[in-house]
């Protein structure tokens, strides 16, 4: 028979496997603030956090930016090392999560997560992360890591499929499934990455590279991916090293391996143009391009996909209007998806938003979608999608 405790009106319950218990902050989000000092309310929060969050920030590291609202910083310190996390004071090359309910304050610690490439988070998207049922949503650590930390998880399977190259000044450079890594584990992994940009998602001594659907750019990757991390080595930003890692690539890019120059005549749009995709509302077209071709002669981050609000007007100014661009490199499987993202980024703008804004306004869309394909069809016809071909 389970037994039943009560603390200042909060259920915890001793017999966990045959009863779902309740979060303790849910409860705290109606007790308020000062619960938190009523000493039998801690021991049980300190028992219930435990066997809640089951050590699922091991290998994540946090800090706290601004005024709390729902408890106070120090009780969200114990929770991160409590549930095997690393809580940060100072922001360090290396932090993943900034709990902040203030992002877009100016704030030096702001400035500084930033610069490190950490991802903001509020207080409700913390105490949701360590929720067993939503942690899924956050996760961005390697079966490889998990493994090493001793860590129990419901996914088994690595996104690594080969070594493309055994040793790359140093690093093991792997070909890797995108598709899976965006649907489970860090949906803003585009062509590749290196450790320094998602520090706890990629070994330290590893390049990932998407598994490539029509030509062979790994190359070029590589020398990005290496003069990013040099710099982010150095204390750059991601900015500033991801600027520089462009401009290498970029060179590399406009001479072959046999020094001689590529593109010497004009390219025109026809040899951009693959397959026309759909069609929109307002007149829209949607195309599947030559992704390497744009990114050799035009912008060399052009990735997954674009339309012309960015790459017409913002951007290298080279689409023409009411054109959407879906990458050839792309895994067949994720042209609806990256089309919803696209579609739904330029409806934003056109309505006057920044593109910031819309970009992750739409990059949350995606990410719901990928984890519920079923509404995929209905966003996009919501979005204006007339018909695919």
């Amino acid at each position: 028979m389970i037994q039943k405790k009560q603390y200042l009106d909060i259920p915890v319950f001793e017999d966990h496997k045959t009863m779902k218990v309740k979060t303790i902050f849910r409860q705290v989000l109606k007790e308020g603030v000062q619960a938190e000092k009523n000493k039998k309310f801690l021991a049980a929060a300190d028992h219930q956090i435990e066997w809640m969050t089951g050590k699922r920030l091991v290998g994540h590291s946090f800090s706290i930016s601004g005024p709390m609202k729902i408890v106070t910083r120090k009780t969200y310190a114990e929770v991160i090392k409590k549930s095997g996390g690393k809580y940060m004071q100072e922001i360090e090359p290396g932090l993943n999560f900034l709990i902040t309910n203030c992002p877009d304050k100016k704030s030096k610690k702001n400035h500084a997560a930033k610069n490190v490439k950490a991802k903001f988070i509020s207080e409700k998207d913390f105490l949701e992360m360590i929720s067993m049922n939503n942690w899924e949503n956050y996760r961005a650590i390697s079966n490889r890591e998990r493994k090493h930390h001793h860590i129990k998880e419901s996914v088994t399977t690595t996104p690594h499929i080969k070594i493309l190259i055994p040793d790359y000044n140093g690093f093991v450079v792997w070909e890797v499934d995108g598709t899976m890594i965006r649907n489970d584990m860090e949906e803003e992994f585009t062509n590749f990455a290196q450790n320094l940009r998602f520090p706890g998602m990629i070994p330290s001594n590893e390049f990932w590279i998407d598994k490539e659907e029509s030509r062979d750019e790994a190359h070029f990757f590589c020398i990005h991916m290496y003069k990013e991390w040099q710099l982010m080595k150095d204390g750059k930003s991601y900015e500033e090293a991801v600027e520089a890692g462009e401009n290498e690539e970029k060179k590399a890019r406009d001479v072959e391996e046999n020094g001689i120059k590529k593109y010497k005549g004009k390219i025109n749009l026809d040899d951009i143009h693959q397959k026309l995709y759909g069609e929109c509302e307002n007149d829209v077209k949607v195309w599947i391009i030559d992704g390497e071709l744009v990114r050799d002669k035009y912008y060399v981050d052009f990735t997954a996909g674009g339309h012309d609000l960015v790459y017409g007007k913002r951007i290298g100014q080279f689409m023409p209007n009411n054109e959407i661009w879906l990458d050839d490199d792309n895994h067949p499987n994720e042209q609806k998806l990256i089309l919803l993202h696209e579609l739904h980024e330029r409806n934003l703008m056109t309505k006057g938003m920044n593109y910031n804004n819309a970009h992750k306004s739409s990059s949350l869309l995606e990410y719901k979608c990928r984890k519920n394909p079923i509404l995929l069809d209905m966003y996009l016809k919501d979005e204006g999608l007339v018909k695919i071909f």
